[in-house]
């Protein structure tokens, strides 16, 4: 992503963000004297971008890029299919590029990916990491497609930044790409194991009063709406989320990381701990829950 925008956007190009969206790109955003342009996806049509908002803000020769995550992270949203088109039919119009960061395409539970090159082969730079898939997070390896000659500039950029990646890692996923029947098979594995995790998280949820969450159909998140809880105390999601860890030593991410519009948000994750363990930790966040409301009443 760092190498991506320094290479299309100039200070002071206004860059489109899903709010809420990955906490990252904000701080790239600001160091590049980028102008982020929000768009919220609300959870009420389920953290689908609005393509209307979207239109609405878009300034030719002024809008560069816009970034989008698919599934998303954080609320698990994978793209639906009208809404992709009609994103990338603004890029083609308005001459401006989507930035498409899909580390989770193969974490789809519900629905399918949409690969965006296909509908706006000319204006999409499709960001992947081998971080999810095979899971390497450590192993710091990813890739990049998009029109040649922007790829050039791209991997410039990136040769300035890091030389080049580990030889041992790009030797890994490449015995990994190759074997087909290994990946597939991992690919089923997992995907299994995460609906697993993320129906009990929900199963656990569910027996919270005052909680909303939006299901995840992709990726390993949930975002859980806490405003019902907080608002009346005039608090936050980063004061519950301190609150969860302190006392309850359950860690979650503060919703207002992501964007303004989830300040009364926490994001669970459900990807490396166990069904026994997730019931716990959604029943501690109960158990907080119902100790802030009974000093409510």
């Amino acid at each position: 992503m760092f190498s991506t925008l320094a290479a299309v956007a100039e200070p002071g190009d206004e860059i489109i963000i899903i709010d809420p969206t990955y906490f990252g790109y904000w701080n790239l955003i600001s160091y590049f004297k980028l102008r982020p342009v929000t768009v919220v996806a609300s959870p009420e049509k389920s953290f689908q971008p609005d393509v209307e908002a979207v239109k609405e803000i878009v300034k030719k020769g002024r809008t560069k890029a816009m970034i989008i995550v698919n599934p998303d992270n954080p609320t698990g949203r994978v793209l639906r299919w009208d809404v992709a088109k009609a994103l990338a039919e603004i890029a083609v119009d308005n001459d401006l590029w989507i930035i498409y960061d899909e580390p989770y395409k193969t974490l789809v539970y519900e629905g399918e990916h949409i690969f965006m090159y296909k509908l706006a082969p000319e204006n999409v730079i499709s960001l992947n990491s081998f971080s999810k898939d095979p899971g390497i997070p450590g192993w710091r390896l990813g890739y990049v497609y998009g029109p040649e000659w922007i790829i050039r500039k791209i991997s410039l950029i990136s040769e300035a930044i890091t030389y080049n990646p580990p030889s041992v890692a790009q030797y890994l996923a490449l015995e990994y790409l190759r074997n087909r029947d290994i990946r597939r098979r991992h690919i089923e594995y997992v995907r299994r194991v995460f609906i697993e995790r993320r129906d009990v998280m929900m199963e656990e949820l569910r027996k919270i009063d005052h909680v909303k969450y939006v299901k995840p159909s992709g990726s390993m998140f949930i975002m859980i709406d806490l405003e019902e809880v907080l608002r009346p105390l005039g608090l936050k999601g980063g004061w519950f989320a301190e609150k969860l860890l302190n006392e309850m030593n359950v860690a979650t991410v503060p919703g207002e990381f992501f964007g303004r519009s989830t300040e009364n948000f926490i994001r669970l994750s459900f990807s490396t701990e166990t069904p026994e363990r997730i019931r716990e930790g959604v029943r501690r966040i109960r158990e907080l829950i119902e100790k802030i409301l009974s000093k409510r009443t």
